[in-house]
């Protein structure tokens, strides 16, 4: 084939626009298709070191519409045998932060992550570990040795790859944890989690009562868990879900009820969450901006073969077979495939750090995505298809017996008629019109998405707040509760002391510190019996206890009463301030201030009496765990509580935030040089984070679909360029014959109008059709919007008109002597 590949260089040397424009064609969407195809290979098609994970599924218990976690007494329940799930495991539903720095077998110290598991939870998953072992049974119990598993990330970065770390000791707070296994790096479940310890030991170690009471009552009041468990062949995930509400409302306080069920989800859309259908849509996309951009190609390429028909006719009359020539048109397209691909690749390689740099940061093993072999493999076969997609329809045509001698002898009788108008071309224009009607509307739906989105007030100022994620305190030596809470209050007024700050103030868990997962809590209301259905029939709230000045740091509006002050502590009246949206639920048309009620946390305990909280105050609704939507959210003193000690310093500045970091840093070391900053951000870094998903969906899918009507519009005008050649001498008869300009005009564009408005009419029907597909990608926008869609036709009906416009007024100023000349 190397005189056929020579024959078509030349030929693309003596046509050097019509190859530099159908290669930069093919490079544009073999680049983009290149570039998502390595993050989507990066993400989601890399190995994960779990055994099928399609028979797996996560389970955490859900009343009404709110999202709880399982204590370790649920997960108990649902482990014993049953029908339905075939191994069931205990997983922490986010990852604890280390309560002090990790004193490393060489006497240096590291932070990390740890997420507390059962001992099933390797077995559970088929995981298994790449030094030394897992957990075994017996490993997770009060009592048994401490042990745990480390991440290889960990491993590498702070272990220095130490092949013989096994056995070494890991001092955490006051306690010797020793090293029992390390994971391989295709394990990263849950992410970001640096090592693994066994869940009923840790509970064991956070209480401070060691009895069997003690340590039964933790194990049944503290939720922090989600359950893992693989499901039986032939059991579907439903079934497995009615079974495991059965066997949870059977536990004594658990609620009842069609509202109280467990809540399932497959194991891979778990670990993924929504970025697993998002990327697997974008990379539908920049196929059908290929698609459409091997449309444009086989166009060109089409157009060209009709005015080589007499070459052709030739050719066969001396003997060339049908074969012969159909090879030449692949050859060609393969040269321009080939050229495509290898300019493509080299853009795919610039566009690949920008598109990097848009994904979300919440995306797991996105930072991964680079060029490697398997994406080099993919752009090979993405090249033989583009190649078969441009280079199939011109051979066809000729492997057709009938229609090639038809061809030829009209050809050779009529030398230059052969190049007859072709409807394949129309058929390839009507199917590119469709193809970006569905991407503009998809982008248009999405972009509204994130406007809206963008709109939301989140109740409260993200502008210029220093958001410090504090280490946990020594317990040691912080041994209560008040002297926890009293260092921390220090740390506010000394923060407030610095240049440039306006307030600081502590709360338990920042806006969207940890998703979905917070601390929730019943009420009970003065008046109501303590019973368990009363308890279930009043709303779960957000919980949050914080410091004075909280409010007014992170900018959450007073709406009525009083914000909390330093006369709210210990031994005074306990006090709360509770959102709008709350006092209207509990209170309808009533006064909520000084109307009591009590909480989950505070119900009492022990033999203590109820911790019964009067409401000071009403301020605005703040989204604290989906920015979609706002909570009910109940605030208390911190000087009030003994359960909790807050995550978070929030700090109000009048400059930018960032520039306080290291006098903040300075602070924090002043007080203790144990209390160190685990993260430190801002509030304005955090809210765009959690907008980020929408942002880099509207961003992708805006260029996907502004390169596609681009490329559509590039083939309306060759399509009527082509059309007005193939019609000059029609066109100069009329001319001669009267025709006017706007007649001539008309002829032309209407032509142009019907095949947009097939393709317009055909891209609607996709997008209605597709509509579900989309709809978890969208935020108060319904994905079958009528005034998208409208828009969205009228727009592309107006470019396409304009660009079949053009080529018409040029047909209108044809000279019919120089049309009538022509042979």
């Amino acid at each position: 084939m190397r005189g056929e590949i020579r024959l078509a260089v030349r030929r693309f040397a003596h046509e050097p626009a019509l190859a530099v424009a159908a290669a930069l064609t093919l490079a544009l969407g073999i680049g983009a298709c290149t570039a998502m195809f390595s993050i989507v290979e990066a993400v989601l098609l890399k190995p994960m070191d779990v055994t099928r994970p399609g028979q797996l599924v996560v389970m955490w218990p859900l009343t009404g519409d709110t999202a709880g976690e399982f204590t370790f007494n649920g997960y108990r329940e649902l482990a014993r045998p049953s029908a339905s799930l075939e191994r069931v495991a205990l997983t922490g539903s986010v990852n604890w932060p280390i309560p002090t720095d990790i004193l490393l077998p060489d006497g240096r110290r590291a932070r990390g992550t740890q997420c507390a598991v059962s001992d099933t939870f390797f077995d559970a998953l088929g995981a298994r570990p790449l030094l030394g072992r897992t957990f075994r049974p017996g490993d997770d119990r009060p009592g048994a040795p401490l042990t745990l598993v480390v991440s290889w990330t960990f491993w590498r970065a702070r272990l220095g790859g130490d092949p013989a770390v096994v056995g070494r000791m890991l001092t955490i707070g006051q306690d010797r944890w020793q090293v029992i296994g390390v994971m391989p790096p295709e394990f990263f479940y849950p992410s970001g989690a640096d090592l693994w310890t066994p869940a009923a030991t840790l509970l064991a170690l956070t209480t401070g009562d060691g009895t069997a009471a003690g340590l039964e009552q933790v194990f049944d009041s503290v939720g922090a868990f989600h359950v893992i468990a693989r499901l039986r062949p032939g059991v579907s995930p439903a079934q497995a879900q009615a079974d495991a509400t059965r066997r949870w409302q059977a536990m004594p306080g658990t609620p009842q009820g069609a509202s109280a069920r467990v809540a399932t989800t497959a194991f891979l859309d778990h670990v993924f969450g929504s970025a697993r259908h998002g990327l697997w849509l974008l990379l539908a996309a920049v196929c059908l901006v290929l698609l459409i951009a091997c449309a444009n190609v086989a166009g060109l390429l089409a157009a060209r073969n009709a005015l080589r028909t007499r070459e052709t006719a030739v050719r066969l009359a001396l003997g060339a077979s049908r074969w012969q020539i159909a090879r030449l048109s692949l050859v060609e397209a393969s040269v321009l495939a080939t050229a495509g691909a290898l300019l493509g690749t080299a853009l795919a390689a610039v566009m690949l750090p920008a598109l990097i740099r848009l994904t979300p940061a919440g995306i797991v093993r996105f930072t991964e995505t680079r060029i490697d072999s398997v994406v080099l493999g993919g752009c090979v076969l993405i090249t033989a298809a583009v190649t078969f997609a441009i280079g199939l329809m011109p051979a066809t045509h000729v492997l057709r017996p009938a229609r090639t001698a038809a061809a030829g002898a009209f050809t050779l009788r009529d030398p230059g008629r052969g190049a007859v108008r072709s409807r394949t071309r129309r058929v390839l224009l009507v199917g590119q019109v469709a193809g970006s009607v569905t991407l503009l509307v998809a982008s248009a739906l999405v972009a509204q998405s994130f406007l809206r989105l963008a709109a939301l007030d989140p109740g409260f100022d993200a502008t210029n707040v220093l958001t410090i994620d504090l280490s946990r305190l020594d317990q040691s030596r912080y041994p209560t509760y008040a002297t926890r809470h009293q260092l921390l209050v220090d740390l506010a007024g000394r923060l407030e002391a610095l240049p440039g700050v306006r307030s600081a103030a502590a709360v338990l868990n920042r806006p969207f510190a940890h998703g979905v997962i917070g601390w929730d809590s019943g009420l009970l209301l003065e008046g109501q019996t303590d019973v368990a259905a009363t308890w279930l029939a009043n709303p779960v709230v957000n919980f949050e206890t914080v410091t004075p000045r909280y409010f007014e740091t992170m900018g959450i509006p007073l709406r009525r009463g009083r914000v909390f002050a330093s006369g709210d502590r210990a031994g005074a009246a306990p006090v709360a301030i509770v959102s709008g949206n709350l006092a209207e639920r509990l209170w309808p048309r009533q006064d909520p201030l000084g109307k009591r009620l009590v909480d989950s946390f505070g119900r009492g305990k022990d033999g203590r009496p109820p911790r019964w909280l009067t409401v000071v105050g009403i301020v605005g609704e703040a989204r604290y765990r989906e920015i979609e939507r706002p909570r009910f959210d109940l605030y208390v003193p911190l000087a009030q509580v003994e359960e909790f000690d807050p995550e978070t310093m929030v700090v109000k500045t009048s400059a930018p935030a960032r520039t306080l970091v290291p006098a903040a840093a300075t602070v924090l070391s002043s007080i203790d040089p144990q209390l160190t900053a685990a993260d430190v951000g801002t509030m304005e870094d955090v809210v765009a984070r959690v907008r980020a998903p929408w942002r880099f969906n509207m961003q992708l899918f805006g260029a996907f679909g502004g390169m596609s009507i681009a490329l559509t519009i590039i083939g309306v005008i060759a399509l009527m360029v082509s059309t007005v050649n193939w019609r000059r001498r029609e066109i100069g008869v009329r001319v001669a014959l009267g025709a006017r300009a706007r007649q001539v005009v008309t002829l032309i564009a209407v032509e142009g109008a019907q095949v947009i408005g097939a393709g317009v009419a055909a891209g609607l029907l996709i997008s209605v059709l597709a509509s579900r597909l989309l709809s978890g990608l969208l935020f108060g926008v319904a994905p079958t919007d009528f005034r998208t869609l409208a828009g969205v036709a009228a727009a592309v009906l107006a470019a396409g008109l304009l660009a079949a416009y053009l080529p018409a007024r040029r047909a209108a100023a044809l000279d019919p002597c120089d049309a009538l000349r022509e042979e």
